[in-house]
């Protein structure tokens, strides 16, 4: 085996094996621990506003739990960004990762921009 397909294939277990073990250890912290977390995002303590992926790992906890209403309150674009993280994952895992074509990468920055920023107004609910 060549050392750059050994580095990448270790590359992508170490990645699917960081992802699993996220989802697992968002999934045992107890709900009512979720606000006691301290706000370690830099952008939220120093401006007071809300980042774009403010509420993202709580959304993804909510989400590991099946607590999907939940998961849509901390953050409402976490659920279709987990989805897109596993499955780029899986097919990367699988060597069958495609480039993603560049309309779908625009309209998926806009519409995470749009959201964000509607929440940063205040014109959406934040976590």
């Amino acid at each position: 085996m060549r050392t750059d397909s050994l580095f990448a294939s270790s590359s992508r277990s170490l990645a699917l094996l960081l992802f699993g073990g996220a989802l697992l250890l968002v999934g045992l912290v107890p709900v009512a621990g979720w606000e006691a977390l301290p706000d370690l995002c830099l952008f939220h303590r120093l401006t007071g506003l809300l980042c774009p992926t403010c509420g993202l790992t709580r959304s993804w906890a909510a989400l590991a739990r099946g607590q999907i209403g939940m998961s849509l309150h901390f953050h409402a674009l976490g659920a279709p960004a987990l989805v897109l993280v596993g499955l780029g994952l899986g097919l990367s895992l699988a060597g069958r990762l495609r480039p993603i074509p560049s309309m779908v990468k625009i309209l998926g920055v806009a519409l995470w921009s749009a959201y964000a920023i509607g929440r940063m107004l205040g014109l959406l609910p934040g976590p």
